[in-house]
């Protein structure tokens, strides 16, 4: 085998340990690059890996929406809210909003701090498989649990059919949930519709990883 060495990660290394702590090294430094317009992409890593180090780089796709590019406290990068595009991805309606007040429960206040109402759909161009969906919410407008109502689906599949916010952690407060969804046609589909109460659905963020 070949020996791949920087900065002291020897990726062949005899110690199972060793060689696994190397890799998580090296896929912490491109997380870390990516910030900064990076497009690394690892290839083929040869030499005595563990199986799980030699599976494929997996997909990421972060918007913040309503937002700007951010980097959140973990150094992942969160890219800026856009419109929907065959070929990309984005969002298919609605209205960026935002506020300055403060986010319980998240060290990461300025993906909160903005958010899209209303955002129809946002849709991922992305290779069939299954995908862990992550979507982030906080409420600063409603005082009730019932006035903002939201049905969430993904692929077609009815994650959430009366998710409120305010119900689950009040005003100001970060609320993360995760999902899984299957693609067979090449789009990843998350769906955000008013399902009761006065005011439409919102989100701040969402995330789609691809899975091995």
């Amino acid at each position: 085998g070949r020996s791949y060495v920087r900065d002291g990660l020897n990726l062949i290394d005899g110690d199972d340990r060793v060689r696994k702590a190397a890799v998580e090294r090296l896929f912490r430094f491109v997380d870390a690059a990516a910030p900064f317009g990076a497009r690394i992409i690892l290839g083929c890593i040869r030499g005595n890996l563990p199986p799980a180090a030699l599976a494929e780089p997996v997909l990421r796709e972060a918007a913040n929406s309503g937002g700007t590019s951010f980097v959140d406290m973990q150094g992942q990068a969160w890219e800026f809210d856009r419109a929907y595009a065959p070929g990309g991805w984005g969002y298919t309606s609605g209205l960026a909003k935002s506020t300055t007040r403060a986010v319980a429960g998240t060290a990461d206040d300025g993906l909160y701090q903005r958010w899209r109402e209303a955002p129809g759909e946002y849709r991922f161009t992305v290779p069939n498989g299954e995908y862990a969906v992550t979507l982030r919410f906080a409420e600063f407008e409603v005082g009730k649990a019932n006035d903002r109502l939201m049905r969430i689906t993904i692929e077609g599949v009815v994650v959430e059919d009366a998710f409120s916010i305010y119900a689950l952690v009040g005003r100001t407060t970060a609320l993360e949930r995760m999902y899984r969804g299957v693609v067979s046609d090449g789009v990843l589909n998350i769906q955000f519709v008013q399902n009761g109460g006065k005011r439409p659905p919102v989100v701040a963020a969402v995330s789609v990883v691809q899975q091995p």
